[in-house]
């Protein structure tokens, strides 16, 4: 690795952490200089926290779902066959 190598990657980390701790001091700086209302922000649409965890958490395994049965179709592995519209990149043989 040559110098420049080692600061563009040393630049990629310390960024995004700065930003954070940025983010960081300045939330606490908020949170010092102003006084709390009492009022707690609800998850919007939901009922409450729990139904609100319960319904993304739900999503996100129907997601995943989806993207397995797609994955495995696409290289072959089930006898289901997606629409190749569906795909964005398809399985190429470069061998043949």
């Amino acid at each position: 690795m040559t110098i420049a190598t080692d600061r563009r990657s040393a630049t990629g980390l310390l960024t995004p952490l700065l930003a954070g701790a940025l983010v960081m001091v300045a939330l606490g700086v908020y949170g010092r200089v102003h006084t709390p209302t009492g009022f707690a922000v609800g998850p919007g649409g939901f009922s409450g926290a729990l139904p609100m965890k319960s319904w993304l958490t739900t999503g996100a395994f129907v997601l995943a779902f989806v993207q397995v049965v797609s994955a495995l179709s696409m290289w072959g592995k089930i006898g289901v066959s997606i629409p190749a519209w569906v795909h964005r990149f398809r399985c190429v043989d470069r061998a043949g």
